[in-house]
């Protein structure tokens, strides 16, 4: 029964919005703080409350007069190479190896370590986690991250 409750709600809300042309911003989020308590097992009517963020209006208007600036690029070799070496960086794939390269990005577990170099208990972690190692100013970090296999 939940789920077609929510499916019918999700059906209303997006309809009331396409109806009333509201513009609006984000998706509409349930309103935790005033949003009655609900029991499928007992209640036969249900009224759900949400927040919903109107997007705010404006007129760009552009008169005859308004000067825009027009540039001109002249794309180099270059400039195709490392677009392209950025796009392979970016929608590349995790692959696990032993040591990694200059401008590599480097995703796993960090965690926060005691003195002693172990992981602290209850301590700091981020699973998942991905950076990359060029990008650190710290030297001694980067050396961190070359022991850890």
């Amino acid at each position: 029964m939940a789920e077609e409750v929510n499916k019918l709600l999700s059906e209303r809300v997006y309809g009331y919005i396409k109806e009333n042309n509201l513009s609006i911003l984000g998706e509409p989020l349930p309103n935790v703080d005033k949003q009655p308590q609900i029991d499928f097992d007992t209640m036969e009517e249900f009224d759900f409350l949400f927040d919903i963020a109107l997007a705010p209006e404006f007129k760009a208007e552009v008169a005859a007069t308004d000067k825009v600036d027009y540039y001109t690029v002249d794309v180099t070799d270059e400039m195709v190479d490392n677009q392209i070496k950025s796009y392979t960086q970016r929608n590349g794939k995790y692959d696990q190896v032993d040591a990694y390269q200059e401008n590599d990005m480097l995703k796993g577990l960090l965690a926060e370590l005691d003195e002693a170099g172990n992981t602290k208990e209850g301590g700091i972690q981020v699973e998942g986690a991905v950076m990359m190692p060029s990008y650190m100013k710290s030297e001694a970090q980067k050396a961190i991250l070359q022991q850890q296999k």
